[in-house]
């Protein structure tokens, strides 16, 4: 077995859809010394569309970033695999992109004016790399940070009324979102509690 080049592997979730009929990861596998002569990505995700590539990020330690960017609908949780050549010898790693075991809790919404409110939560156990907030047919909102407990909303149209949902990510979303309905009206002091 050859001295294994790779340095590092990660995941990303770069985007998500309405519905999260699709949502977009980037995968990266790092490795140093030398550059494979082929990278090959395998996934436990049929069906999916992906773009893949390679770039030197440090010419002194011949760093390479090999990534792939993935488009599909995923469950919760995927094992990948970076395989790659060095000298015409075959190795690999492998990478499991998890979910959230759940979504966040408690959540809250808070009307600011006619148009704008915040909503509130307390983080789900376990890692968090950051959460989703989905509304009223709008392609849901990535928030990058797991320490990150509340956002505010803003352009809404007075007396409508919305339901938010909120999902945790990780890697990949949470299976399960919070969620709350909210008539926007005018300001409450009061926070309104999300629904079961």
């Amino acid at each position: 077995r050859l001295q294994s080049p790779i340095i590092g592997i990660n995941g990303t979730l770069l985007s998500v859809t309405s519905n999260f009929s699709t949502q977009e990861v980037q995968l990266n596998c790092y490795t140093s010394r030398v550059k494979p002569s082929e990278i090959t990505w395998t996934f436990q995700a049929p069906n999916n569309e992906f773009t893949k590539d390679s770039e030197l990020l440090d010419k002194t330690s011949m760093t390479y970033r090999h990534y792939i960017q993935v488009n599909g609908t995923f469950t919760a949780g995927i094992q990948a695999t970076c395989i790659y050549v060095v000298n015409q010898q075959a190795d690999s790693i492998d990478y499991y992109l998890q979910a959230p075991s759940g979504p966040p809790m408690n959540l809250s919404v808070k009307i600011l004016s006619s148009s704008s409110l915040s909503i509130n939560w307390v983080p789900p156990l376990g890692v968090v790399e950051g959460y989703i907030i989905q509304y009223s047919g709008i392609d849901p909102q990535l928030i990058n940070g797991g320490d990150t407990r509340s956002d505010i909303l803003e352009g809404l149209t007075q007396g409508v009324t919305y339901q938010f949902n909120v999902f945790a990510y990780s890697d990949l979303p949470s299976s399960e979102s919070n969620k709350v309905t909210v008539l926007l009206d005018t300001p409450q002091i009061s926070y309104l509690t999300a629904e079961p």
